[in-house]
C-alpha cells in the first residue's frame, strides 16, 4: 500500500468513525486487527507493522485484547456471510464491531496490563495471528517502559 493509499484509508476511517460516533483511534484499531484475519501471505515485516500500528493506539493492553475478542472477532465468527476472508467489507465490519462495542462494554476498573486467562483460550483458528500480534504489542510496550 502506498503512502497516499494509506493516508486515504486513514481519512476514510476518520470519516466513518465520526459517522458512528466513536473515536477514530478505535475504528483504526478495528481495521488493523481485522486485516490480521485475512488469508494473506504474512511475512514478519507486515506483522511487525501491524503490531506497531496497534501499539501506537491509546488503548491499554487489556482493552486491546477486549477489542480483539469482543469487538473484532465476532465479525469473523459469524459464518460464511462475510466471504472467504480475502477481503473485508469495511462498512459491515464497522457495523458488527459497533454492535459488539455497544453490547460488551470494556471494564476500565481492571489492571490495564493483564489479560483474562480466557482470552488465551480464544486465540484459536483465525484469531491466532491477531493474538500473536497482540502479544508482540505487549512486549513492545513492556520494553518501552523498561527503557525509560
Amino acid at each position: 500500500m502506498s503512502s497516499r493509499d494509506a493516508d486515504d484509508k486513514v481519512d476514510s476511517l476518520v470519516e466513518k468513525a465520526r459517522a458512528i460516533g466513536l473515536p477514530p483511534e478505535r475504528v483504526f484499531v478495528w481495521s488493523v486487527m481485522a486485516d490480521l484475519f485475512l488469508d494473506y501471505d504474512w511475512g514478519p515485516e507486515l506483522l511487525y507493522d501491524k503490531a506497531v500500528a496497534i501499539a501506537r493506539s491509546p488503548f491499554s493492553y487489556r482493552e486491546l485484547a477486549h477489542i480483539l475478542y469482543y469487538e473484532v472477532n465476532p465479525y469473523f465468527c459469524g459464518g460464511s456471510s462475510h466471504g472467504s476472508f480475502l477481503s473485508i467489507d469495511l462498512d459491515e465490519l464497522l457495523r458488527s464491531c459497533k454492535l459488539s462495542y455497544d453490547l460488551s462494554p470494556f471494564d476500565h476498573t481492571r489492571d490495564p496490563d493483564s489479560v483474562p486467562l480466557e482470552f488465551h483460550f480464544l486465540a484459536s483458528g483465525a484469531a491466532t495471528r491477531a493474538h500473536s500480534v497482540l502479544k508482540r504489542v505487549k512486549k513492545m510496550r513492556d520494553r518501552e517502559k523498561s527503557d525509560r
